[in-house]
């Protein structure tokens, strides 16, 4: 975790509303069965983590750093096999859920400072399955 330099929990341009939006929006779509994400009924440790990950989104809470940190290292830790075929494209493809998800929602709303923020954050997920392209940013260095 960077101790450093701590997750600001909310750009000072983002509206609340809109983070609390992303962490139900998460959880919504983590949970349903069409998606095949997590299973409710036998939820793995990586499930219970994914969740409160998406609590803490839609909390703003201070701790969505080392959420994000603990379910890398989880990743990191799990049989090969399992992290190529299992975990990480489950990953991958909750992001992609999820970045359709803000797009629809800047189609209604329109381009607005608060929901490039939510790029960024919704980037910083892809950095659970150790991909080097998720997003170093925080908040982000230039708004709209």
């Amino acid at each position: 975790m960077n101790t450093t330099n701590p997750l600001q929990t909310r750009a000072p341009w983002m509206r609340v509303e809109d983070q609390v939006w992303l962490g139900q929006e998460a959880r919504a779509i983590y949970t349903n069965p069409k998606f095949l994400f997590a299973n409710l009924k036998h939820p793995t440790e990586f499930d219970h983590q994914m969740l409160s990950l998406f609590d803490s989104i839609e909390a703003c809470a201070d701790d969505i750093d080392a959420k994000i940190d603990w379910l890398r290292e989880y990743v990191r830790r799990e049989p090969l096999l399992r992290r190529l075929f299992i975990t990480i494209p489950k990953v991958d493809r909750m992001r992609t859920h999820l970045v359709l998800a803000l797009r629809a929602r800047e189609h209604d709303l329109g381009k607005s400072d608060g929901l490039w923020q939510l790029t960024i954050n919704c980037n910083r997920i892809a950095r659970i399955a150790g991909m080097t392209w998720g997003s170093d940013f925080e908040i982000s260095p230039e708004p709209f």
